[in-house]
């Protein structure tokens, strides 16, 4: 994984819940075929994600859906100079059109603005939008100390990061419970 500085709440929360939903697959047997890759480069034009799609990422027509961790997903927000128990403000879903229903299901006790998207996706999965995976949804966003050396531990906590966690994994269960149904 690439970023600026110690990146902990930039690269940490992405890492936390990959690692989560990998752990509950793996768990729980799901019965699906999942490929789990984490990607650098997003600091230079998305690099990693723009090879894997070229080279290794299964073909649209073989995907159900694309799940993405983007940066800065499980966040504080601080006023005033202190920590709030309030995730950050600039924190986005971002889902296609098709994942609107799912979305509003599993990711209902999580505050993030959602940004659906039709014709342009943002981050990274612009690049997965652009590459033809019709289904997909993800969170990322930004946060006080983005790309800076104070992107520390005071950043991210469990208490932020759970919520968020437990959202994926019910998505993607969902996803694995009703197949091509979860986007309608």
């Amino acid at each position: 994984m690439t970023g600026w500085f110690g990146c902990v709440c930039e690269r940490g929360p992405g890492i936390a819940n990959f690692l989560a939903l990998a752990r509950t697959v793996a768990a729980e047997k799901w019965p699906a075929h999942f490929v789990f890759v984490a990607t650098a480069g997003h600091e230079i034009g998305h690099g990693g994600m723009e090879l894997f799609l070229a080279r290794g990422a299964p073909a649209p027509k073989d995907t159900l859906a694309w799940i993405h961790f983007g940066s800065s997903n499980a966040c504080y927000g601080f006023a005033e100079g202190a920590r709030t128990d309030r995730p950050e403000e600039e924190r986005y879903l971002v889902l296609s059109k098709s994942a609107v229903a799912l979305t509003d299901e599993a990711f209902a006790k999580v505050a993030a603005k959602r940004l659906v998207t039709e014709k342009q996706a943002v981050g990274e999965l612009r690049d997965v939008h652009a590459a033809g995976y019709a289904n997909f949804l993800g969170m990322a966003g930004r946060h006080r100390t983005f790309h800076t050396p104070s992107d520390e531990l005071e950043g991210t906590g469990p208490e932020i990061l759970e919520p968020v966690a437990r959202a994926f994994v019910a998505a993607a269960r969902k996803i694995v419970e009703r197949g091509d149904a979860a986007f309608r």
